[in-house]
């Protein structure tokens, strides 16, 4: 499962994610390449529609609509994937250190 903002999501989701076998946090994930691409010593959680600006400054979308917030989730983590992030370790930092299972 990717999400965009892993606190307020699950908030919703709750017991849901027991079932999902992994949750990646894509805010998390494009904060850290982006800081990493400036050379800023801390991340800082972007806005879903600055993401998707950043990564693709064509994609049309609505802000706080469920479908468009998940087609532009898509978008950045489909750039995140294309340039090679490490999203497995990632993926057990994040199960283990929000106790999420």
């Amino acid at each position: 499962l990717v999400i965009y903002d892993w606190a307020f999501d699950c908030f919703f989701l709750g017991s849901v994610l027991g079932e999902v076998q992994a949750i990646y946090c894509c805010m998390k994930e494009f904060s850290n390449y982006y800081y990493s691409k400036i050379g800023a010593p801390v991340p800082k959680h972007h806005k879903l529609i600055n993401a998707v600006n950043y990564v693709n400054p064509t994609f049309k979308y609505k802000a706080h609509d469920s479908l468009d917030d998940c087609r532009a989730t898509k978008e950045v983590w489909h750039y995140l994937l294309q340039k090679e992030i490490n999203v497995d370790d990632h993926k057990r930092e994040f199960i283990h250190q929000y106790d999420l299972f």
